[in-house]
């Protein structure tokens, strides 16, 4: 075998979170009032899912690309706070 390739053992983890944390439109995570939490803000399977019943978590993808679109938002928004 080529010293190129290497090996690396793996365990089961959890995949996803599902409705998780409480957000608004620009990615701040709200308190039991549904105030937004000054500096907190959460993206992807860490938030409440906008999909709601309809949430393919199984299907390749979807969990990254919420993670990626969202957290782009919430930097934006973090930024300009």
């Amino acid at each position: 075998m080529s010293k190129d390739f290497s090996r690396r053992s793996t365990v089961n983890d959890v995949c996803h979170t599902m409705d998780g944390l409480i957000i608004d439109e620009d990615m701040r995570v709200l308190d039991e009032a549904n105030e937004p939490i000054p500096g907190l803000f959460a993206a992807g399977d860490v938030s409440s899912c906008f999909l709601g019943a309809t949430y393919l978590g199984v299907a390749a993808g979807i969990a990254s690309g919420r993670s990626i679109t969202f957290g782009r938002h919430a930097g934006r928004v973090a930024a300009q706070s």
